[in-house]
């Protein structure tokens, strides 16, 4: 479930449908460029508010995800790696590579954190 409300997010860029996807509990770690975010642990409305900023103005041209790997017993973290080819308004296309890791929490999992890799 959390796999396709991070792809239905960024495809049309809309922060809303990742609403459900942090945990309440504990902080996630946030760093990327490309989404505009300060290196840091931000709380769940404080993440959306953060990537509603970081989608303003964008347009995402393809944003490829790859599977999750649910082989992994329920009490590890595993993480999905996503490719986000986006164009700002009036700029040419720009990439980012993002891996967000996952963590069961409450028979679900959560994003627990998104950076960018170089």
């Amino acid at each position: 479930a959390v796999r396709a409300a991070i792809e239905s997010a960024f495809t049309p860029c809309d922060h809303t449908l990742l609403q459900s996807a942090f945990s309440k509990r504990v902080k996630t770690f946030l760093s990327s460029k490309a989404l505009v975010v300060r290196q840091g642990y931000y709380g769940a409305d404080q993440a959306v508010l953060i990537l509603r900023r970081g989608f303003e103005g964008r347009t995402t041209l393809r944003f490829i995800l790859s599977e999750l790997d649910e082989s992994n017993q329920q009490n590890e973290r595993t993480a999905l790696r996503a490719r986000w080819l986006y164009r700002e308004d009036g700029a040419s296309k720009s990439e980012a590579r993002l891996t967000f890791t996952l963590v069961p929490e409450g028979g679900t999992w959560c994003i627990r954190e998104i950076r960018e890799m170089k």
